[in-house]
C-alpha cells in the first residue's frame, strides 16, 4: 500500500502542478479579456470623438454624401456607425442596417441634435483572449509543456496590450498638448487680429489712441512669440533624449552668477532685488552648462513674474542650487501641478504678468536630461524655494 502511494505521488504532484497552471492561465485569460475590453473602450471613445467632429458640418448641412463616405471609412476599420436624432426621430442612419446590436461594444457622442454611435464587434475585441482559451484546451492534452507555452504566449499578449496602452497614453497626451497649444495661441492671436481690424477701420484715431493700440499689438505679438519659443525649446529638449547630450564640468557658483547677471535688468524693471547669497559654497558637477543656466533663468523669471516678492535670491551649497522668493507661495494642490505644461496657479493674474506657462515645464525637462532632480518647498503667504540637486 505504501509503495503504491509512493508510486502515485509523482503523478499526484504533476496533476496538482497542472491544475495550478490551469488556474493561473484561467486568471491570465480573464485579465486579458478585461484589458482588451478596457483598451477597446478607450480606443472606441477616442475614435467616436473624431467621427463626431468629422460629421458635425455634414449633418448640419444634411450632406449625406459626406456621411456615407465617413461611414465607409469606419466600415473599412471594422466599425459600425449609427446616427440617431432627438425628439423621437429615432435612427436616421446605420452602416449595418438590419444587423442586430447585440454582440457590439458601443461609444456615443453628441453633436447638435444628433447622437453618434460607433460600435465594434465584441468578437474582434476578445479575439486574443479566445485564442488563449483555445490554447488552454490544447494544453490539457499536451501536458505541462503545452501549458507553459500558452503561459508564455499569454505573457506576450499582455506585453502587447501594455504597448498598446502606452501608445494610447502617448496619443492622448498628443491630443491634449495640441488642444492646450491651440487654446494658448487663441488668446494673443485674437488680440492681434482685433487690434489690427480696429486700426484698419478707424480712420480718425488720435495719436494717443493709435499709440495705445500699437502697444497692445506689440504686447500680444510678444506673448505669441514667447509661446512659440517655449514650444520650440520643449521640442528641442524632447529631441535631446534621443541623442547624446554633451556634458562638461560646471561650476555651479559661476553658472548661478551668470544667471543673476542675465536677469538683473529684468528684475530692476520689476522692482525686485535679485541677488546671489554671499555664503555660496559651490561645487563642480557634470552637466550641460548652457542648459543649467537656462533652467535658473526660467526659475528667476517665474519668481519675478508671479511671486509678488520684493526680492529673489539664488544660493549654491555643494551640488545643489536654489532659487527662493518671499512672495505669495503655493498651496499643496498647486504644488502638485506646478511643473505641468501651460498650467498657471492663477490664470487671471497670469494674463497680467505674461509668460507662456511653459517655463517650469522646460526647467523640469532640463533637470531630467541632466541627471539631476528638482524639489519645491512652499508655504502659502511665505514664498517658494526651488532646489536643483546634482548627483
Amino acid at each position: 500500500m505504501k509503495q503504491k502511494f509512493h508510486g502515485l505521488l509523482p503523478v499526484l504532484m504533476a496533476a496538482a502542478g497542472l491544475l495550478g497552471l490551469g488556474g493561473v492561465l484561467a486568471n491570465e485569460i480573464a485579465n486579458v479579456r478585461r484589458g482588451a475590453r478596457a483598451t477597446a473602450e478607450h480606443d472606441l471613445a477616442s475614435r467616436a470623438a473624431l467621427v463626431r467632429d468629422s460629421l458635425a458640418r455634414p449633418l448640419e448641412r444634411s450632406d449625406f454624401a459626406a456621411v456615407y463616405a465617413i461611414a465607409e471609412a469606419c466600415e473599412n476599420d471594422g466599425l459600425r456607425l449609427s446616427i440617431f436624432g432627438r425628439e423621437g426621430r429615432g435612427r436616421v442612419f446605420d452602416s449595418r442596417l438590419g444587423c442586430v446590436e447585440n454582440g457590439f461594444l458601443f461609444a456615443s457622442e453628441q453633436t447638435g441634435e444628433f447622437t453618434i454611435r460607433l460600435g465594434i464587434p465584441e468578437d474582434s475585441v476578445y479575439a486574443a483572449a479566445e485564442r488563449g482559451r483555445l490554447g488552454l484546451i490544447l494544453a490539457g492534452f499536451t501536458g505541462a509543456a503545452g501549458l507553459m507555452l500558452v503561459f508564455l504566449s499569454m505573457r506576450r499578449v499582455r506585453a502587447r496590450l501594455r504597448e498598446l496602452e502606452a501608445i494610447q497614453r502617448a496619443e492622448s497626451f498628443r491630443k491634449t498638448f495640441i488642444a492646450d497649444v491651440s487654446h494658448e495661441i487663441k488668446t494673443p492671436l485674437t488680440g492681434i487680429l482685433g487690434t489690427v481690424e480696429l486700426l484698419e477701420k478707424e480712420d480718425h484715431l488720435g495719436k494717443e489712441e493709435r499709440a495705445r493700440l500699437l502697444e497692445m499689438l506689440k504686447t500680444e505679438a510678444n506673448a505669441l512669440n514667447s509661446l512659440a519659443q517655449g514650444i520650440l525649446n520643449l521640442a528641442k529638449l524632447e529631441h535631446s533624449r534621443e541623442k547624446h547630450l554633451t556634458m562638461e564640468s560646471v561650476d555651479l557658483g559661476q553658472t548661478a552668477q551668470s544667471a543673476v547677471e542675465r536677469m538683473s535688468t529684468r528684475a530692476r524693471a520689476a522692482g525686485v532685488d535679485l541677488s546671489l547669497a554671499p555664503d555660496t559654497r559651490p561645487a563642480i558637477v557634470s552637466a550641460n552648462a548652457a542648459q543649467i543656466e537656462e533652467a535658473l533663468v526660467n526659475l528667476i523669471d517665474n519668481a519675478i513674474r508671479h511671486s509678488r516678492s520684493p526680492k529673489v535670491e539664488l544660493a549654491v551649497h555643494g551640488k545643489s542650487v536654489s532659487v527662493e522668493d518671499w512672495g505669495v507661495g503655493l498651496s499643496a494642490d498647486d504644488q502638485s501641478h506646478v511643473f505641468e505644461r501651460f498650467w498657471r496657479a492663477d490664470p487671471a493674474r497670469a494674463a497680467d504678468t505674461g509668460g507662456s506657462g511653459l517655463g517650469l515645464a522646460i526647467v523640469k525637462e532640463i533637470v531630467r536630461i541632466n541627471g539631476a532632480s528638482i524639489a519645491l518647498d512652499s508655504t502659502p503667504g511665505k514664498g517658494c524655494r526651488f532646489t536643483i540637486r546634482f548627483r
